[in-house]
Formats: C-alpha cells, sequence, structure tokens
C-alpha cells in the first residue's frame, strides 16, 4: 500500500493509495488512524458536508472532539453556493470557481472566528486580480450569511482590494479593425459579430441576446444585460447605416441574429470565446470584444461627444464616460501645446 504522508487540508487527514489504485482517506492522531467512512478519490480533498460527516465521525471514534460541519467554512461556503439566488449560470460558475479552491484550502477552519486579517490573508495568498475576487466574493458570501442569520460577524467589512494600476482591456485600433475586416468579410459570421460590436459600442451579454424581435423602427431595443437584477434598464439605440448594411448582407440566426454552427444561440461565454478564436484567425492575438467597446468610447471622445453622450452611447456610469473625454482632452491639449512651443512662428 503506497502512503502519502502529505497533509492535506483537515488536520490529521491523510490519503492513501491501495493496490488497485484506488485513493482512499483517513484520519490519524496519536491515538490511532480511522478511515474516512465514503471518501475516496484523487486530492485535492474538497471540503463539503459529507467530507466534514466523515472526518467527524473518525475523531469521534478515536475519542476526539467534534468539529461540527456547520461551523466550517467549507460548510458555509457549499450552503451559500447551493442556497443563493445568482444572477446567471456564469456567476454561479465563477463563484464555484474561486470559492471552491478557498474551500479546499481552507475548508476547515471555523467560519465563526474569521476576522479581516483572516479575509486579507486569502487575499494575498493568490496576489493581484485573482485575490481581489476573492474578496469580492467572500464579502457577497458573508454579507448573504448575515443577513440569513447564518453568520453573527461579517469579517469581510473592512477588508480591502489590492490597489493594480491597469488600463484595462487594449482599444482597437484603425489598423487592428482593418486587419480583422480582410480576414473576415461581409457575409460571415465573424464579420457580423465585429459589426455589432463596432457600430452600437456594446457588451458581449447584450450582443448575444439581439435578434429580430430586438429590432424596431431602425432601433435597437432591448433591456442592459449588467445589473439587471438591481435595476431594469431599457435601452433604445439606433441601427446606423453601416450597420445596417452588414445586417442586409450577413446570414442571420432565426431566433437570435448570432448563433452556432449547430443553429443554437450562443452563449454570453460562448460569443466571448468565438470573438476570440476570429481575433486570432486575423492576428490580433492580444484583442478581444470588449476592446472594441473600448474603441467606440475613444472614437466618441476624440470626435467632441460629451461625457453624458458616451454615458448613453455605451451605457455607462458619468465616471467612466468622462474617463474618456478627460484622454482625449489631455491628447488635443497636448497637441495643442506642442504645436504652439514648437510649431512654425511665421
Amino acid at each position: 500500500m503506497d502512503r502519502r504522508g502529505g497533509k492535506i487540508s483537515l488536520k490529521g487527514v491523510y490519503y492513501e493509495r491501495l493496490p488497485s489504485g484506488t485513493v482512499r482517506w483517513v484520519y490519524r492522531d496519536k491515538r490511532g488512524k480511522k478511515q474516512l467512512k465514503g471518501i475516496f478519490g484523487e486530492p485535492p480533498l474538497a471540503i463539503t458536508p459529507a467530507v466534514m460527516d466523515a472526518y467527524n465521525a473518525a475523531k469521534e471514534a478515536l475519542g476526539g472532539k467534534e468539529l461540527r460541519g456547520s461551523a466550517t467554512l467549507g460548510w458555509l461556503i457549499e450552503k451559500y453556493l447551493r442556497e443563493k439566488h445568482f444572477a446567471s449560470k456564469l456567476t454561479l460558475a465563477d463563484q464555484r470557481s474561486v470559492l471552491g479552491r478557498i474551500q479546499t484550502s481552507h475548508g476547515h477552519r471555523p467560519f465563526a472566528t474569521m476576522k479581516t486579517k483572516h479575509v486579507e490573508a486569502l487575499r494575498d495568498e493568490v496576489g493581484g486580480h485573482p485575490g481581489n475576487k476573492r474578496v469580492k466574493y467572500l464579502k457577497q458570501m458573508f454579507g448573504w450569511a448575515t443577513k440569513q442569520g447564518i453568520a453573527k460577524t461579517n469579517p469581510t467589512v473592512e477588508a480591502e482590494k489590492i490597489k493594480i494600476a491597469s488600463e484595462g482591456y487594449t482599444a482597437w485600433t484603425r489598423e487592428d479593425v482593418l486587419a480583422f475586416e480582410e480576414r473576415h468579410p461581409i457575409g460571415t459570421k465573424a464579420r457580423l459579430a465585429f459589426a455589432l460590436f463596432l457600430y452600437t459600442g456594446q457588451r458581449v451579454s447584450d450582443v448575444a441576446q439581439w435578434g429580430p424581435l430586438n429590432l424596431r423602427a431602425g432601433r435597437l431595443v432591448y433591456v442592459q444585460h449588467k445589473g439587471r437584477t438591481q435595476q431594469i434598464k431599457r435601452r433604445s439605440i439606433p441601427v446606423t447605416p453601416p450597420l445596417q448594411a452588414i445586417l442586409d448582407s450577413s446570414p442571420l440566426g432565426t431566433t437570435m441574429w448570432l448563433e452556432t454552427d449547430y443553429g443554437k444561440p450562443f452563449s454570453i461565454k460562448g460569443l466571448g470565446n468565438k470573438m476570440r478564436q476570429w481575433c486570432d484567425e486575423a492576428g490580433l492575438k492580444e484583442l478581444s470584444a470588449h476592446g472594441i467597446r473600448k474603441a467606440t468610447g475613444n472614437l466618441a471622445a476624440e470626435r467632441g461627444c460629451s461625457a453624458h453622450q458616451i454615458m448613453q452611447i455605451l451605457g455607462v456610469t458619468l465616471a467612466i464616460a468622462e474617463s474618456y473625454t478627460r484622454a482625449a482632452d489631455e491628447i488635443r491639449l497636448a497637441d495643442a501645446g506642442f504645436a504652439r512651443t514648437f510649431g512654425d512662428e511665421s
């Protein structure tokens, strides 16, 4: 029997690989060893309610003190993911991925004694954007748990995210646009998708839901996907002549304009991935659909649109819209300053 001595995540729990190749889990302390009944599988060991029940049973059989499953962080994560209503399957999947990693490594710890320093330690364990996402999802989980009366205190209230300097998604240039259009001519699904992004400036989550029913008197009418669970935001944007020309020359899906090769509407993630593939085919490996949206905001600002106009074009907050106009103003001021300083004095 191959005994692996590496401790996993529950104190005293190890795994053993049997001659058959099966991996079983055991609890060991100075009083002896006990198998975790019914717990098998390759490491790492996820701290689920079933694992906690088997763990407590093994400890109790050896005379140890039981750690109630409902007192552990792993139990809370499992309950939250099972009972909380999420806005979408994508949101649930992302939270399950992020919190699941915490559950695997730290699920045995009691959540009632967690403090701000513990939350920030979980953040720093992975660092950067992944660490900030941990803080975000732990805040949501403990906020839910306190409202449900499951947790008495919320250790995430004062936990801070790491400040990261970033320009975000890379905005497309005119050269990038031409490269994509050359690789994907009018009449292809890729060009249709690109036109919907370029001539509307909207998010993947919105473009994926557009179809014949959204076209009314030359306008796209829809409910903005982002934030829809907090506030219904109905939008009506014009179909510009360049976009209408592409629509008239493209094969359109019957339910949604953009559909897979199997005739099914793209999911949000599926459309984003497909756009990523089309960008790669055009040699634009660093670009994405969101960068097209950013380019639309830049173009609007460069052509003198006000912050409030950009706010309505992109469907963003005034603060975000002002970041576009501020950047454009800085360029115009710099150009004017250089022209006055070094221009022809004659």
